[in-house]
């Protein structure tokens, strides 16, 4: 029996990166070109983000995650299951952020190890944003955010 984990919000796009990204890569979206991504090497970047969900070739639009459950993250290590998201400083990358959501926090990790799913939500902007509620559901533990 499948899994349903709820609602994406999903969204074409164009890759303006110069090269190809796969399935799972974190991206940006690009404030230099209309319905376009790009990648960061900033650490906790506050532009919003995106997980590529298909490989997508250099101009050509592709599938793009910014919000819900996302199959796959590509992390720069192994993440702890239920601690929080941001960009890495390697393109591409996300890295754990820890425990506790701060400013640049994009996801929380469903699970663990270094091919985690997560729920994808919009770039926290200030520390002060916090998480409304957490459970678990068939021993996957999820986030409700305050998606204000």
């Amino acid at each position: 029996m499948a899994s349903i984990f709820g609602r994406q919000v999903v969204v074409p796009l164009t890759n303006k990166t110069g090269g190809s990204v796969i399935a799972g890569d974190v991206v940006i979206v690009d404030t230099t070109n209309d319905a376009a991504f790009t990648t960061t090497t900033s650490a906790g970047s506050l532009l919003a983000i995106g997980i590529a969900q298909e490989t997508i070739a250099n101009n050509v639009s592709g599938r793009v995650l910014i919000g819900g459950y996302a199959a796959l993250v590509n992390v720069n290590a192994s993440v702890t299951r239920g601690n929080f998201g941001k960009t890495h400083t390697v393109a591409k990358q996300a890295t754990d952020a820890g425990a506790t959501r701060t400013a640049g926090t994009f996801c929380r990790f469903l699970t663990g190890g270094t091919t985690p799913t997560a729920y994808v939500y919009p770039v926290d902007l200030t520390a002060a944003v916090a998480v409304t509620a957490t459970g678990s559901v068939g021993g996957t533990l999820y986030a409700a955010a305050n998606l204000r």
